[in-house]
């Protein structure tokens, strides 16, 4: 598997593993140097990434409808991990995301917390779900670039949340599903990916503009590998603490 992935500075961020063909990758966020986190064991964030692949109640297009076998695959895959936070990439509507979350929850395992975020695809999203509040949430819908001298828009906008762990940590966490290596014909696949994650590079940024000792993980699809795509736009060693997770080699899709 070929992640996508970046460490600036330790504090408490660490690599855990694989499941289900490098769709889902986890990660370990430890808050023992910065207070317990309680019921949480081991004192640790498990922090998931998972590409669902079309993840929807109605077929559209050439998406088909998942089926009740598939769905039920899924779910297995996150329950083999139990999650504090999840991103999944390839959600469909509310309705296949509210089925999701009850499905989870009859066996065993809630997200009272969510953010399912409709970009402009209007098939499939980004979304999070969380066993902790957020304080903030900042769904981005409707970011936008030129290309050639014709605009696009982000395809799965972006999930942003700051996570509240405990009186005594939160994290920010950024989720996104960049552009497929499907060829178009209104553009260079590459190019309108590489767009999309200068876009996201400019959330990064603001992350630690507004609070330079954040904690950031940012994760999902980006549907590239890190020699490809991470030189290009997240060079800077000076950020104090995030981690960049991405599933590169994902089934590509529009």
């Amino acid at each position: 598997m070929n992640l996508l992935h970046r460490r600036v500075a330790s504090d408490g961020l660490r690599r855990h593993g694989s499941l289900a063909q490098g769709l889902l990758f986890l990660v370990l966020l430890s808050a023992a140097a910065r207070g317990t986190i309680g019921n949480v064991a081991g004192e640790t964030v498990r922090i998931a990434t998972y590409n669902i692949e079309n993840y929807i109640d109605q077929p559209s297009g050439t998406r088909p409808a998942k089926s009740a076998e598939a769905k039920a695959k899924v779910h297995e895959n996150i329950l083999a991990i139990k999650p504090d936070v999840l991103a999944v990439e390839e959600m469909g509507s509310i309705s296949a995301f509210e089925e999701l979350r009850t499905s989870l929850k009859t066996k065993g395992l809630e997200f009272p917390f969510w953010q399912h975020v409709q970009g402009f695809d209007t098939n499939v999203h980004v979304a999070l779900l969380s066993r902790f509040p957020f304080r903030s949430v900042h769904p981005h819908t409707n970011d936008a670039f030129l290309l050639n001298g014709k605009r696009f828009q982000v395809s799965r906008g972006f999930a942003q949340a700051e996570v509240e762990v405990n009186s005594n940590f939160t994290f920010t966490i950024i989720a996104a599903h960049l552009k497929s290596k499907r060829p178009i014909p209104q553009a260079d696949e590459a190019e309108m990916r590489l767009e999309e994650a200068k876009i996201l590079r400019e959330k990064i940024d603001a992350v630690f503009e507004g609070n330079p000792q954040a904690r950031l993980v940012v994760l999902g699809d980006m549907n590239d590998n890190k020699n490809a795509l991470l030189p290009k736009w997240s060079s800077d060693e000076a950020k104090p603490s995030w981690w960049i997770v991405g599933q590169p080699n994902a089934t590509a899709t529009q």
